[in-house]
């Protein structure tokens, strides 16, 4: 079978994906019962339907080779901070990284972050306006977030840790929530 070649007649019924994802001319699929593809608010209402043709998230936009050194935050690089090999590690003091001209405002990301926590809080990356929520426990986070803002931030408050790996990546194609849905899966 060539690439871009549907598996189905098109408008038949296929037990995987619709054969009209093969017509070379789709860019996103949304479909009504994948949970996973929902982001939610805290009031279970939708913010963001992702794309399960995952043409939704765009390249890496981390320097993976270089995000944990201090040349790499070019703005600020407070002395809370350090580099341990390639991980970000944070004394237990405030304070905060920041990078120059990273965002582009009004878009929205895809933020992964690792951490591993012995105390305090870390505000992971934002631009202007913190997002909701502090990291307050060792794990990997995963969120979405519409920046207002050029510069890139991340603030310890009294964080005592380190940041193991970070992932941003622009959301190209997402269907956005402007009042209050609630969707119930089941």
């Amino acid at each position: 079978m060539a690439i871009g070649v549907s598996p189905c007649p098109p408008f038949v019924k296929c037990p995987a994906v619709p054969g009209v994802i093969y017509d070379g001319n789709t860019v996103a699929w949304f479909k009504h019962n994948d949970s996973n593809t929902v982001i939610k608010d805290g009031a279970n209402r939708v913010s963001f339907w992702l794309d399960r043709y995952n043409y939704a998230v765009g390249p890496e936009l981390i320097d993976q080779a270089a995000w944990f050194t201090p040349a790499y935050w070019d703005n600020v690089f407070q002395a809370n901070w350090s580099q341990v090999g390639n991980t970000l590690v944070s004394d237990g003091n405030n304070g905060a990284i920041s990078r120059l001209n990273f965002w582009i405002v009004g878009r929205t990301y895809k933020i992964t972050i690792s951490i591993i926590r012995n105390g305090g809080d870390l505000y992971p990356p934002y631009g202007v306006g913190a997002p909701s929520g502090l990291l307050s426990a060792t794990g990997t986070y995963t969120y979405y977030y519409t920046t207002a803002n050029v510069n890139i931030n991340c603030l310890s408050v009294l964080f005592d840790g380190v940041i193991t790996a970070l992932s941003i990546k622009e959301i190209k194609f997402f269907l956005k929530s402007t009042s209050s849905i609630n969707i119930t899966f089941g």
